[in-house]
């Protein structure tokens, strides 16, 4: 007995689905857009909705890659049997566009908004699998942890991109340069995780740390925050021309200041404020 392929067996239930759609889809709009897909899976082979090609950050945007180290001063290698961080398991990813006959075509190229990391057998398999060259193009649901974020500052003197959180303790150990400490007092901590935009200006803040951070150009840095109980936790910031900004996703900032040692901040109950103030109102009136 020959097991069946379960992959091929979805793609068919999926295929009889879009048959479907386009004899009775709601609208034109449903129809077209079901018969369009049918066609793609027809020619491709599958029936993600977006094809995507990952391309070696080295080879896709070359020109960045000397900023981009000379930035973070992430070398080649740390000496005798210590490798720099491997470059090329970073990825550019790009969406690409599949014509009504079947040719596909990569609209934009260069440097992507964000680069993603994978482990070594990834990185190998990705660009083979998704490159030109495949006959049938690898379906990644999704691949790679983001590890960098271009932002568009108005700046030339360093690299674009500035470090994402979820990456930043893994390249902590590679980086040589832009890492700043706020040591010694736990009020830059709080200033910065407590602020609505988790910003705060340079000069205001006490740390010796201050002095470095003043001394940088405007583009990405890492900042190590003191806790409460001494230790230092590393966040990726982006320095600006007056002011340092924290890069934390808000759903992990609860998270991010507990491991502080810092409080959260009271949540004022609007409506409760609003009920109170409407009755000491209405005493005032009364009284009046």
């Amino acid at each position: 007995d020959v097991d069946p392929d379960g992959e091929e067996a979805h793609r068919h239930a999926q295929l009889e689905r879009l048959e479907d759609a386009i004899v009775n889809g709601k609208s034109e709009q449903e129809r077209a857009k079901a018969l369009s897909r049918r066609e793609r899976a027809n020619k491709s082979g599958i029936l993600a909705r977006e094809l995507v090609r990952y391309v070696p950050f080295p080879d896709a945007a070359s020109a960045s890659e000397a900023p981009l180290r000379e930035t973070y001063g992430m070398a080649d290698s740390y000496g005798s049997n210590i490798a720099g961080f491997p470059l090329r398991q970073l990825f550019c990813r790009y969406h690409i566009d599949l014509d009504e006959d079947g040719t596909v075509s990569q609209p934009h190229t260069g440097g992507a908004k964000q680069l993603v990391f994978c482990a070594r057998a990834v990185a190998d398999l990705l660009p083979a699998g998704t490159g030109p060259h495949a006959k049938r193009l690898l379906k990644v649901m999704g691949g790679g942890l983001r590890t960098f974020q271009k932002d568009n500052f108005e700046v030339v003197q360093v690299s674009h991109y500035r470090i994402a959180h979820e990456m930043v303790e893994l390249l902590l150990p590679y980086l040589r340069s832009r890492v700043i400490e706020l040591a010694d007092t736990l009020d830059d901590t709080k200033r910065l995780l407590l602020d609505k935009l988790k910003s705060a200006p340079v000069d205001a803040l006490a740390s010796p740390g201050r002095e470095r951070l003043q001394a940088i150009s405007p583009g990405g840095c890492v900042l190590l925050l003191y806790t409460s109980i001494g230790d230092r936790i590393a966040v990726p910031a982006l320095r600006t021309r007056n002011a340092v900004t924290v890069y934390v996703d808000n759903n992990e900032l609860p998270i991010l200041r507990h491991a502080c040692g810092i409080e959260e901040p009271e949540i004022e109950d609007t409506d409760d404020r609003t009920s109170a103030a409407k009755k000491t109102d209405g005493i005032e009136n009364d009284l009046a």
